[in-house]
């Protein structure tokens, strides 16, 4: 069974404490995923990851199994009805299942409407390093059509450099049909 609870205030109060968003980062860095899901070396600690959740213009979601959290992701850079998509799957969660995790979360996006009831996502697009060919994979076997490569559109940390990355896009329909 798949849970999928957003980080919002609901009247002065947050869903998850400070300390719960601190530990899913330090999470990330436990199973060696922090310099990948933020390769562009901006987020450094789990002060960072908080700020980066509770104040920048980002939408997180936390995605449950009967184990626990499984995944995160989080919405940003919305423009009318798209919006780009960041995921990241905890090793505990790899392998068969996977799969569902990201379709999961990717239906729930596309459900949630506006205060009156209206959709507010049609498209979802994702930039990611063309370095990072497992997780490019793993997105295409979600749905995600790769629209092409983009020269030096990222930048890389590790590399002191910009990096190619990888368009791609996620339609209601494509993942009706996956």
């Amino acid at each position: 069974m798949l849970k999928i609870i957003p980080y919002i205030e609901i009247d002065g109060i947050r869903t998850f404490t400070d300390s719960f968003i601190r530990d899913v980062y330090s999470r990330m860095v436990d199973d060696n995923l922090e310099s990948i899901v933020f390769s562009d070396g901006n987020i450094k600690t789990p002060d960072d990851f908080l700020a980066f959740m509770k104040y920048g213009p980002n939408y997180l979601f936390i995605i449950e199994t009967e184990s626990g959290v499984a995944a995160i992701l989080w919405l940003n850079r919305i423009l009318d009805r798209t919006c780009y998509a960041h995921f990241c799957g905890f090793k505990d969660s790899w392998g068969e299942g996977s799969v569902d995790i990201g379709r999961f979360a990717m239906d729930h996006v596309f459900n949630v409407t506006d205060d009156f009831g209206k959709v507010c996502f049609e498209t979802i697009l994702g930039l990611i390093p063309a370095w990072n060919t497992t997780g490019i994979g793993w997105l295409k076997k979600v749905g995600l059509v790769e629209v092409g490569r983009i020269p030096n559109a990222l930048w890389s940390a590790t590399l002191n450099k910009s990096t190619e990355g990888v368009l791609m896009y996620l339609t209601r329909d494509i993942l009706e049909e996956v």
